[in-house]
């Protein structure tokens, strides 16, 4: 082959945001930019406490039948793990925990 180079690449779009959603960076601030679940488009889960401690140990969590693919599972509205949810077993394994989110005291005080 030839060598050869790029000069310029510009990214038109990235799944459902175009050119015309994009924000300079100085424009960047926590009320313009989106939380991930929300700008991926993840169904959002509640858990109670119970599913949330299992959720911190790697373990699968019943979610009901309706939720299916990537869904964000929150704890008192904190987004405490991504999962993968099968609508055919009602349940989601997480793959991405955000154990940083958890504080044991303030999740006893949602019991």
């Amino acid at each position: 082959g030839l060598p050869a180079h790029m000069k310029t690449l510009v990214r038109t779009a990235v799944g459902r945001f175009t050119l015309s959603d994009a924000v300079p960076l100085s424009d960047l601030s926590p009320g313009v930019v989106s939380p991930m679940e929300t700008a991926l488009d993840f169904p959002v889960v509640e858990v109670g406490y119970d599913a949330a401690k299992d959720l911190l140990m790697g373990r699968a969590i019943p979610v009901g039948s309706g939720v299916a693919g990537t869904a964000a599972l929150h704890f008192n509205g904190k987004l405490l793990a991504l999962a993968e949810a099968n609508a055919d077993t009602g349940t989601a394994h997480p793959f991405k925990v955000f154990a940083n989110q958890w504080n044991e005291a303030e999740a006893r005080g949602h019991i």
